[in-house]
């Protein structure tokens, strides 16, 4: 099959053009405590308030053998340099909690290559039927499996794979694209397949995405009823979300997981209050 071409990639141009403008930051969210003073912009000669920083929150029970952190959060998140106001601690001491804990960050673009067993598998996004993508998994330079990834749109359609004990898990986005006067919006919808077998259809889920291996054992969200849930070596994790930002392009694309070898960090909304989630195996 022939690579993306010329055409195609003007094609995604625009849509990045377009989709992104039409991009809406969260609403931010407040907390009962939240003064005028602290939705101020930081060039306002307000007054400056010192208080003693409240201590970070109490990891959450679970039988996992996880670190499992909720932070709250309030006023708006700046997305330009992704800094926010929890409720308890600061910003940093958050961040730096388990710095010196937490594994390499895992990427992923349009292309993955993996060198596993032998053999050397690769995953692509691919020009489809229709001005469509496909993605294709080849291993050995041939194709053992292709799945329809829907519209071209400013969200990637590739979005991981990996290989362990023979076996491959390929995660991927199918898109549908929506037009409304000038603005493209698009809706991607998580799907995971293992061996070329739908973990959706195996498992009934809605969607599936943010599929890792954290310290070498599977994670994943997935879709029930309405609400979002989290699954670790075959266990559903002791909390669920009403949202967990994911596949956002432009600058939505800071609220997307960040995913290490043996940690995750994302954004959640449960029941109208915000949230900055790590959970790690340290």
């Amino acid at each position: 099959m022939k690579k993306i071409t010329l055409a195609l990639l003007l094609l995604i141009f625009s849509f990045l053009l377009f989709g992104c403008s039409a991009y809406t930051a969260p609403e931010p969210t407040l907390s009962p405590t939240a003064t005028p003073q602290e939705l101020l912009p930081t060039d306002t000669a307000a007054p400056t308030v010192t208080s003693t920083p409240t201590p970070l929150t109490t990891p959450i029970p679970n039988e996992n053998g996880l670190t499992l952190e909720e932070n709250e959060v309030f006023g708006i998140i700046d997305l330009d340099s992704l800094t926010f106001k929890p409720v308890h601690g600061s910003q940093e001491a958050i961040l730096e909690r388990h710095a010196a804990e937490k594994g390499d960050l895992h990427s992923f673009g349009i292309e993955i290559v993996i060198d596993s067993g032998g053999h050397q598998y690769q995953a692509v996004e691919d020009a489809g039927a229709n001005g469509g993508l496909v993605v294709n998994l080849s291993r050995d330079g041939e194709i053992i499996f292709q799945a329809d990834a829907g519209d071209v749109g400013p969200i990637g359609a590739l979005h991981g794979l990996w290989v362990e004990d023979g076996h491959w898990v390929l995660e991927f986005a199918h898109v549908t694209n929506t037009t409304e006067g000038n603005a493209v919006y698009s809706d991607a919808v998580g799907q995971v397949y293992r061996d070329g077998v739908s973990l959706n259809e195996g498992y009934g889920y809605e969607e599936i995405f943010g599929y890792q291996l954290l310290d070498g054992k599977p994670f994943f969200f997935y879709l029930l009823d309405g609400r979002i849930h989290l699954s670790y070596d075959g266990e559903t994790l002791p909390i669920w979300y009403d949202e967990v930002h994911h596949y956002q392009c432009c600058s939505g694309g800071m609220l997307n997981p960040r995913m290490g070898s043996n940690w995750v960090g994302f954004w959640v909304i449960r029941e109208g209050v915000t949230y900055y989630t790590e959970i790690g195996k340290y």
